[in-house]
């Protein structure tokens, strides 16, 4: 027992070491209580005038080895590429040659990888973040991001280390202490093994005293000891985050939480955050599906770009069609898993405990959190086999890949190659960014014939790298990069991010609930995710996924539970194609909107996509029979794809239809008017003038504007004069920020019809009492817009736009959507804004 006390007592010395470099005195002051004391005279403009250049040298002067880029891993992951060549051909006999023994003398930027010459010497924003958001809070709070921050090089054994069968304590009052090592605290991590431990104690201590050095440096000469301090400083410009400029706008967006991590505050876990952020996505694939069963124009225009590039070409028409139909199924597909992460994610807020953030949590808390991250693990690979087969065939990809398709009795397989074989997930980073990053999601770097094992690179890392290098391309009016990446792929791989942002928003958590067996789960649960998991319906796939077998004929390469016979499944597929062939077959509406022609044509049109959208419930329901699913379920799922006969949207066709019939009915009467006047004039030749009794003509002649074809208006809801009409919110705003906005609800005026600026959208949302400020969404091109305290519609709620990419601009047709979704969640209309007096 003396000599366990006295080897706990030995080995508490470097721990104490590590905590008094950033506790401890220095001339009477901590690291940390300097650098607040010195921030108090410090404002952003000694750092934001100087250049680059100049801002490099400030940070060498402090630290000479400072590593010169970002993506510090994937930079050595491909110098080792040729290393590792070599091994695999015999070349070392020794065991060490390792991508962990190579990256040893890089020690500085594998325990702090953000610190680069790269990151902050181009934006002076993310050193003021990391200064500013490092100091307020406790190293507890940012122990589990500074832990995730280690994983990858410690499993590689990038570090040398100290070994000891000791933990350091990494939550609550005895934060620091040594203690030895016991199950349940060290499975929950609120204690961690030493030799990892005193890592992110030493990482700690360097990012402090290279803060400490640059503040210094750079307010040498600048303060006196007797000056007095700033108010404010700079706590106000970084208090809501990173702001998100560019040389065109200071327009009013903010950076993802969720991509800048390392420059904002500590992330923490927050249940009625993460109901949020799935309640967002629902509402967009919501709004998604409303549109392709509502707008035929809309519905065109998807499935056209479904079918971009390499399936366009290669597909015959008819399977064209039948791929387009299955994408949509797909859809409904994606948005149903949607519902099950939602109902997953709000059963959290029923555990007091995890609403709390409580310290201990109970066995059916630790359970449910554990079902929550086990389900989203299996939609991240869900996803992530779905768009590993897309994404060859897509048109910014297809050169990079060898497609070949066989099409047989009208169906269609198909097999994907990289173009050049010897070309590996390393070599991308600097030959092709992109495709490193949207393969480096979808794809196991290390072991690519393994589809179901976890990513080398995190997604969230992944993310940030594509970030910034489409903001780069931004920069540089590269938009033929930029275009590579799709509006279809833009929806497909932020869904995927936004996944694993609640993923690791839970990760991050402690106590960590711990990781249970998927099947385990699978047998313990019993929620509506768990019973279309356990029935096999995911395993249902559109797509089905072959090989040669030994004998050289196809095999599957999963085994499918329940599957459906393929003579079945042909003959569904191509009836839902028949149907669709009908509706895309016919002419897109033109001409004039007030026009019995063009009445007929849009009814033609909505019946033909109502008659497909009949079919894909038909063939839901059964699939949903054939696994066994009760009556209720099939109510439930089909209500996401019986937009076009909710009584609502027949209601507002209807009353559009009506309108348009008077308009026609109006202009008739006023041309036989005309005619006859004319007539009159003809037989009779007026001779006695009776001024007194002269009959009068009072017919209202309105100026019409022609609507081209597109998406109709929305129509304001008739209210009903026995219940008490909603008060209708009236916004003053500029004359700029009203033609935004008419763009929207152009109604039939022509010269509201109009493309709208990215950042000029972004402002209009954003003034005064409109007050919806923009943060940019886990990946990709999403932007979610929450209405602020000065808004009118403050506190209900959130939205999801897509940035348009390559142009950043709205066309008048996508300004008209985003309209009507403002319309539906918020109610907006074109009376809504009026002009500021």
């Amino acid at each position: 027992m003396r000599r366990m006390q006295a080897a706990i007592s030995f080995l508490q010395g470097p721990v104490r070491k590590q905590r008094d470099i950033y506790h401890g005195s220095f001339g009477q002051r901590s690291t940390k209580d300097r650098i607040k004391g010195q921030t108090r005279h410090f404002r952003q403009r000694p750092i934001l005038k100087k250049t680059s250049d100049e801002r490099k040298a400030v940070m060498l002067e402090v630290h000479p080895q400072m590593y010169p880029h970002q993506c510090c891993n994937a930079y050595f992951s491909h110098e080792f590429v040729p290393k590792a060549k070599a091994i695999a051909e015999g070349a070392y006999s020794v065991c060490d040659v390792t991508q962990g023994r190579d990256r040893r003398p890089y020690r500085n930027v594998c325990l702090l990888p953000y610190i680069n010459q790269e990151a902050l010497k181009d934006d002076p924003m993310r050193f003021l973040s990391l200064l500013y958001h490092r100091t307020p809070y406790t190293p507890e709070e940012w122990a589990p991001y500074d832990k995730f921050l280690l994983d990858e090089n410690w499993e590689l054994g990038s570090f040398d280390t100290t070994y000891n069968a000791n933990c350091i304590v990494m939550f609550g009052e005895k934060n620091g202490a040594l203690t030895p090592w016991k199950r349940d605290p060290a499975h929950h991590w609120k204690i961690i093994g030493f030799p990892r431990g005193i890592l992110i104690l030493d990482a700690l201590q360097r990012l402090m005293s290279f803060l400490r050095g640059v503040i210094d440096t750079l307010l040498t000469g600048l303060v006196r000891n007797n000056a007095a301090a700033h108010s404010n400083s700079f706590a106000e410009l970084l208090e809501n985050g990173l702001r998100r400029f560019n040389d065109k706008s200071a327009s009013n967006q903010f950076e993802s939480f969720y991509l800048n991590q390392l420059f904002s505050v500590p992330q923490i876990f927050n249940v009625q955050a993460l109901i949020s952020i799935a309640q967002s996505q629902i509402e967009l694939c919501a709004d998604h599906l409303w549109l392709l069963q509502t707008e035929p124009a809309y519905t065109r225009r998807y499935t056209a770009l479904v079918m971009a590039g390499d399936m366009a070409e290669n597909l015959t028409k008819h399977n064209q069609k039948v791929i387009s139909a299955m994408w949509k199924m797909r859809d409904a597909v994606r948005f149903w898993t949607w519902e099950w992460i939602l109902e997953e994610v709000q059963k959290l807020a029923q555990h007091g405990d995890i609403s709390c953030n409580s310290m201990m949590l109970s066995s059916r808390s630790q359970q449910a959190l554990s079902a929550v991250e086990e389900l989203l693990v299996d939609q991240l690979k869900f996803r992530a086999r779905e768009i590993a087969f897309v994404l060859p065939f897509r048109p910014g990809f297809r050169d990079s890949w060898k497609n070949g398709w066989v099409q047989i009795k009208q169906t269609a397989s198909s097999l994907s190659n990289r173009a050049h074989p010897e070309t590996i997930l390393p070599l991308l980073f600097l030959k092709d960014r992109l495709d490193f990053c949207l393969t480096g999601m979808v794809r196991d770097p290390l072991a690519e014939e393994n589809p179901d094992r976890a990513p080398r690179h995190d997604y969230s890392i992944l993310f940030a790298i594509l970030d910034d290098y489409l903001r780069d391309c931004e920069k540089k009016g590269e938009k033929k990069e930029i275009s590579r990446l799709d509006e279809v792929l833009y929806a497909l791989y932020p869904d995927m991010s936004v996944i694993h942002q609640i993923l690791a928003l839970i990760r991050l958590d402690r106590p960590y609930a711990g990781r249970r067996d998927f099947d385990a789960v699978k047998r313990s649960e019993s929620e509506r995710a768990w019973t279309y998991i356990n029935k096999h319906f995911l395993e249902q796939s559109l797509w089905r996924y072959i090989r040669p077998g030994s004998d050289g004929k196809w095999e599957e390469v999963h085994t499918i539970v329940n599957r459906e016979k393929g003579s079945e499944k042909i003959k569904a597929e191509q009836h839902l194609a028949e149907l669709l062939k009908k509706f895309l077959y016919l002419p897109p509406l033109k001409g004039p909107q007030v026009s019995q022609i063009w009445l007929d044509d849009d009814k033609a049109q909505r019946a033909a996509l109502s008659r497909f959208w009949e079919g894909m419930r038909q063939r839901h329901r059964s699939t949903l029979l054939r696994l066994g699913f009760e009556e209720a379920d099939i109510i439930l799922d089909l209500k996401a794809i019986s937009a076009d006969t909710s009584p609502e949207h027949i209601e507002a066709i209807r009353a559009q239809r009506d309108e348009i019939t008077d308009e026609i009915a109006k202009k008739n009467a006023e041309k036989a008017l005309k005619r006859q006047k004319g007539k009159c004039a003809v037989k009779e030749i007026q001779t006695h003038w009776d001024l007194e009794h002269q009959p009068t003509l009072n017919v209202k002649i309105d100026k019409l504007k022609i609507k081209p074809r597109g998406i109709a208006e929305p129509k304001e809801t008739v209210e009903d004069p026995t219940e008490p009409a909603e008060e209708r919110v009236t916004v003053a705003v500029t004359k700029k920020t009203l033609s935004v906005f008419k763009a929207m609800f152009p109604g039939r005026n022509l010269e509201h019809r109009k493309d709208v600026d990215w950042d000029e959208f972004v402002n209009a949302m954003g003034q005064g009492e409109v007050g919806f400020v923009a943060r940019h969404q886990s990946g990709g091109a999403g932007f979610s817009f929450e209405p602020n305290e000065s808004s009118r519609w403050f506190g209900k709620g959130k939205i999801v736009f897509h940035k348009p990419q390559p142009e950043t601009y709205y066309d008048p047709v996508q300004m008209i959507i985003n309209g009507w979704r403002m319309n539906k969640w918020f109610g907006w209309t074109a009376t809504t804004f009026e002009l500021k007096k």
